[in-house]
């Protein structure tokens, strides 16, 4: 008989290990000094590259769980959202508009919603590449600020292209990822549809 995989499988132990991380790289961020910004990027990259190996492990040791599933994601609009949020305050950040935050703040709660209701009536909504395209051009976003600067880049001429190239190019690919998503949520829910709950 298969066993169920264990919570404190290696996978989950990095998700974990991730959501420390990611707490740490909210913690610095929020001081908002040049050098605490160079160790809250360093957890960030970290906590990122872990967003890659937890999955991969997973997959390949068969060690796949529904906390797993659910606390990945959890993990990393955390790490994502709250970044944002955090880079709003301290003012380092004029292209980092108001609107822009907002909008990936929304598309990660409505996701989560959808997540959450598909979950409860036995639907799974697992990720799609475009949640993994708009997580990799969100990282890069975050990364592009924080990264600048720690390490002074900010003030070359290049940067404010680099800035909004990377800031428009996560706030496209988050409408689209929502949108996407969205159609997914209805044909996944909508009564009758192959696959999809249906009604008694």
């Amino acid at each position: 008989m298969a066993h169920a995989p264990r919570f404190f499988n290696v996978a989950n132990n990095i998700t974990l290990a991730r959501l420390v991380l990611t707490v740490g790289f909210l913690v610095l961020v929020g001081v908002a000094k040049r050098w605490t910004y160079g160790l809250g990027f360093i957890l960030f990259l970290v906590a990122s590259a872990g967003d890659i190996l937890d999955g991969y492990l997973a997959r390949r040791h068969g060690v796949t769980t529904d906390i797993g599933r659910v606390g990945d994601p959890l993990v990393d609009k955390v790490l994502i959202c709250g970044g944002f949020i955090m880079l709003l305050d301290g003012g380092q950040f004029p292209l980092l508009a108001n609107w822009m935050v907002l909008i990936i703040v929304l598309r990660e709660l409505l996701v989560t919603t959808l997540r959450g209701l598909s979950e409860s009536r036995g639907v799974p909504f697992m990720a799609t590449v475009w949640g993994k395209v708009k997580m990799f051009l969100q990282s890069v976003a975050l990364g592009t600020l924080v990264g600048g600067f720690a390490l002074g880049l900010l003030q070359e001429p290049w940067a404010p292209a680099a800035q909004l190239l990377a800031l428009y190019s996560a706030v496209i690919a988050t409408i689209i990822s929502g949108l996407y998503y969205l159609g997914r949520a209805y044909r996944l829910l909508r009564p009758g549809w192959e696959g999809g709950p249906r009604q008694p």
